[in-house]
């Protein structure tokens, strides 16, 4: 295909997908290359360049990403959900939720928009929402999925520290299964302050799922959990350390005068 046409942007993309999960210089080259040649009608390539700074951490950047490929794709679920969830971990909360809210009137049955405003609770502390989203019949999880989850955001907004300890104890038992961990599993683990479980359960969500999971880690919810040597082994077996270092790009959670003490191996 690429010999075929080298103006070609999905093939760049493809290729950028291909590479092993620590060729991030090279990969980032690749999005950048797809963006530069023939744009597809979909936004599909600032999409693409969007997850990628997303799973590096530049989040403010990749907001920039994925409003450009929505202004391509006004309409359609995907290229919204990511702008919204985006800016979520930036703090643009009503922003987001006004993104949200409007996609969910053009289309009240995808799974995707009512997961992320289940999960948008873990940072916005509507609890409540995320209990009753959980209970429409159709959305794909288990009933010991939805039990879980439930219980761990009725915890969340109980001072009950048993009742925190045995959702967070259910939540460690889907973190170690790959059926069943996911973002949200790590973003729940993390808001009921199981900095060590949450790590553990990003990073098994990140190998066994690759770089688009990576994101995980510059959540809102894992600000605490950056405070472990965790944290900083975990960043640096996955070569984003490495990555910061060469392109002299730090992640956004280490501008400003607070910075972590895991950012001096950025």
């Amino acid at each position: 295909s690429m010999q075929l046409d080298r103006q070609n942007p999905e093939g760049f993309m493809a290729i950028a997908g291909l590479l092993p999960l620590d060729r991030y210089a090279e990969r980032e080259k690749l999005l950048k290359k797809a963006i530069s040649v023939r744009p597809t009608e979909c936004g599909c390539e600032r999409q693409a360049y969007g997850d990628f700074l997303a799973s590096v951490g530049r989040m403010e950047e990749a907001v920039e990403q994925y409003e450009r490929a929505r202004g391509m794709r006004p309409l359609a679920p995907f290229s919204n959900l990511r702008f919204a969830q985006a800016l979520y971990m930036v703090g643009r909360q009503d922003e987001a939720d006004r993104v949200l809210a409007d996609t969910l009137k053009l289309w009240p049955d995808a799974t995707s928009l009512r997961l992320l405003k289940m999960k948008s609770a873990l940072w916005t502390g509507r609890y409540a929402e995320a209990i009753a989203v959980l209970r429409d019949s159709d959305l794909p999880l288990t009933s010991a999925q939805r039990s879980t989850l439930s219980a761990a955001f009725e915890a969340l907004n109980s001072p009950d520290a048993a009742r925190r300890a045995r959702s967070v104890a259910a939540l460690q038992g889907f973190a170690a299964d790959p059926r069943y961990n996911d973002r949200l599993v790590v973003g729940a683990l993390a808001a009921l302050g199981a900095r060590e479980a949450a790590l553990q359960a990003a990073a098994n969500l990140i190998r066994s799922r690759g770089l688009f999971d990576a994101e995980i880690l510059f959540e809102p919810n894992l600000a605490a959990a950056r405070q472990e040597p965790g944290y900083a082994r975990l960043v640096g077996q996955l070569g984003l350390a490495a990555y910061w270092r060469r392109t002299g790009v730090t992640p956004d959670i280490c501008r400003g005068p607070a910075k972590l003490a895991f950012c001096s191996i950025a």
